[in-house]
């Protein structure tokens, strides 16, 4: 196979990467967090408001600050403008951008098709993390960073935009950590290695820096105590579970650790930076479902690096700023069609139970709503006068609260008096929820079906 055929490989590889991503944002927005985060934006209000944000429940008495203002905020004023397509069109464009930033960093360090394959085995790692919300952002920053860093190892600089760049990622994802933890790692590496200890002094001023900016966004020094709050949580919440390996996706991420490491190292071209980056890598594969993404996206430029330095087939840069313009072209032509193609498809929203919004739009302001989380992250958007018990913002309610509550839904002893406090006029719960029946055995009467969820009703006393 020719070298010319390789290369033509790996960019057909990814122009149907790029169909079919923009195949997945040409569907009815489904994901839970999405809603929550299109009321976040609609009520966080002026930024002077962000650290003191609104309560949709009288459950959320948590004090609790958003990690996402300015990008639920933007997501919230196309929804205004657009409507759901609109916000699956910037979904689309997110993943898109995506994609080709990722792929465009790669291909700094390697021909078209291994920067192809490393853009396909980091996408797959992320897979479960690529839905309408604001993460998005971060998966796109996190392996920009990365490259950044490595660039600053080879050269020197210190790229001291990375400061304001962390400064508004800080309003947009609480990933934004990621990326100065990533500078830390890069300046203690160089640090430990010398021989300019004094350069890398002066270089880890940046991720200093780019800290000390977070805590100058409009929600104030408690953005830095956010991950604590969510470390709290995260036995609650499934994606910030451990992942198991019988799901596919940490293994593109261990399969790249595991390359970048073993190949950079027996070739002793492995710096104690890029070590240390590796084995943040491998600490998000066994931390949590949610850091398996950024651990592909961190070690994914080394990875296609050191497969580089072991193939025959030259790296082809001086066709790269050409071909990579090209394909910007295509996403941006692609970008053009979804928005002609989402007001068709995507004006209704799927896996949420719209049959009962007439039934749900009479509930008087401040009356309860029996629910779990996904339904409750519908709710809070579609039907704000709704006092729900929980939604997918979990940050807002008490730990204590989210365990009663997640025991309730599965009919555990005490359920009764959990629902007999709440006083509720309807509960929308997933259909074959234990606790579904259980308030059907105490008299609760099914009014409607719709998207896997019943919407039941109170016996006339309002107690079960």
């Amino acid at each position: 196979m020719s070298q010319r055929a390789f290369r033509w490989a790996g960019i057909a590889a990814l122009l149907i990467l790029m169909a079919r991503l923009a195949s997945v944002a040409a569907q009815p927005l489904s994901n839970a967090d999405t809603w929550f985060n299109l009321r976040l934006g609609a009520d966080i209000g002026a930024p002077w408001h962000w650290a003191d944000p609104p309560q949709w429940s009288t459950y959320a008495t948590t004090d609790w600050v958003p990690t996402q203002p300015l990008a639920a905020a933007a997501m919230s004023a196309v929804e205004r403008v657009a409507g759901l397509p609109g916000v699956a069109w910037l979904y689309g464009v997110g993943l898109l951008t995506f994609l080709l930033t990722v792929y465009g960093i790669c291909r700094a360090y390697a021909s078209p098709l291994i920067a192809a394959l490393g853009t396909c085995l980091a996408l797959i790692g992320a897979s479960g993390s690529l839905s309408a919300r604001p993460q998005l952002i971060s998966l796109v920053l996190v392996p920009l960073v990365v490259h950044v860093w490595l660039r600053t190892q080879e050269d020197g600089r210190a790229r001291w935009w990375l400061v304001p760049m962390t400064w508004l990622w800080a309003m947009c994802h609480g990933f934004w950590i990621v990326g100065v933890a990533i500078g830390f790692a890069v300046t203690a590496g160089l640090l430990l290695a010398g021989p300019s200890r004094r350069q890398a002094a002066r270089l880890a001023l940046v991720p200093l820096a780019s800290l000390a900016a977070a805590a100058l966004t409009p929600v104030g020094p408690k953005l830095l105590l956010t991950p604590f709050v969510v470390n709290d949580r995260s036995h609650l919440i499934s994606e910030w579970q451990r992942a198991s390996f019988a799901s596919i996706e940490p293994w593109p991420a261990a399969i790249m650790v595991v390359l970048a490491g073993v190949l950079l190292a027996s070739r002793k071209q492995l710096t104690v930076a890029e070590g240390l980056l590796i084995a943040m890598a491998a600490g998000g594969i066994v931390l949590n479902g949610r850091t398996v993404a950024l651990a592909g996206l961190i070690v994914v430029p080394l990875c296609v690096r050191a497969l580089q330095e072991r193939v025959s087939f030259p790296l082809d840069a001086g066709s790269r700023s050409v071909e990579l313009r090209r394909l910007w072209l295509t996403g941006a032509a692609m970008a053009v069609v979804l928005g002609l193609v989402v007001p068709h498809t995507s004006d209704e929203p799927a896996k949420v139970p719209t049959a009962f919004d007439a039934r749900l739009d009479a509930v008087r302001d401040g009356e309860t709503v029996l629910n779990d989380p996904p339904a409750g992250s519908w709710l809070v958007w579609r039907h704000p006068q709704v006092n729900v018990v929980v939604d997918g913002l979990f940050d807002a309610y008490p730990v204590s609260h989210l365990e009663r509550t997640l025991s309730v839904m599965q009919a555990q002893p005490g359920w009764q008096a959990y629902v007999a406090r709440a006083d509720p006029v309807l509960a929308v719960l997933v259909a074959g929820e234990p606790l579904v029946g259980a308030l059907r055995d105490s008299g609760w009467r099914l009014v409607d079906e719709d998207a896997g969820y019943v919407l039941l009703e109170p016996p006339k006393s309002g107690r079960p």
